[in-house]
């Protein structure tokens, strides 16, 4: 539930989230982020790459080198997604989600 609590948080200081993009080793599972998906009610985006911060790495370099005019085209040029999850047993996780919500506001 901590992922709900984060995005609860992010949401209160007005940032507006439309969906979740996931790398690194837990990314590779498919019930993982399933269940990210249900409890945000965010589609879950998993990258081809497991590890994020290589592909951030390859688009400052290409950045840099001049092979995109800017951070977000390399970012765009560079990165791939494998598989999106999107929510389907978002009523499975509504009173997990409120009795959270009720112990953290203690």
């Amino acid at each position: 539930m901590a992922i709900h609590r984060a995005l609860l948080a992010m949401r209160e200081e007005g940032a507006e989230v439309l969906e979740i993009r996931t790398t690194g080793v837990q990314s590779r599972s498919g019930l993982w982020n399933q269940t990210k998906a249900d409890v945000t009610g965010l589609e879950i985006m998993r990258t081809e790459a497991v590890h994020g911060e290589v592909t951030g790495v390859a688009a400052i370099a290409a950045f840099g080198s001049g092979l995109y005019p800017n951070l977000k085209a390399a970012l765009v040029g560079i990165a791939r997604f494998s598989k999106r999850y999107r929510p389907y047993h978002l009523e499975a996780y509504s009173s997990i989600k409120a009795l959270t919500d009720e112990v953290y506001n203690l």
